[in-house]
């Protein structure tokens, strides 16, 4: 198994698609059972269509308006430059569509010295 870094922006109609047949990394605690605000079947159901997708809250909102700042906040304190990346897993054999797992990371740096991730959050 492999990661393939995956050339498309986040929220554009083919990483909204993309997402539909892939599990995400946040959709992990939900896909073991494990969430306390999904179940593995409301999500099942949302991935065919057959329910409507978790509207954005205010807490989500507010992070996406502030991540691309704090992005280049890190990356010039840090002295590394951090890209925001969408990757997924490739199968020996397989395209990486058929991969069961996506992400999308707010921050990614690959370096001879080993590749760097930056999750961000937001709190108000």
């Amino acid at each position: 198994m492999t990661i393939k870094m995956l050339k498309m922006a986040q929220g554009s109609h083919e990483w909204l698609e993309l997402r539909r047949s892939h599990r995400t990394a946040s959709e992990t605690p939900i896909v073991m059972g494990k969430s306390r605000y999904m179940s593995p079947l409301a999500l099942a159901r949302e991935k065919r269509g057959l329910a409507k997708p978790e509207k954005e809250n205010i807490a989500m909102a507010h992070g996406k308006k502030h991540e691309a700042g704090v992005r280049a906040l890190v990356s010039e304190k840090l002295g590394i430059d951090f890209e925001p990346a969408v990757l997924a897993v490739t199968i020996a054999g397989r395209d990486f569509v058929d991969g069961p797992y996506l992400a999308s990371l707010d921050g990614f740096n690959a370096s001879q010295s080993g590749d760097t991730i930056l999750e961000i959050k937001c709190p108000f």
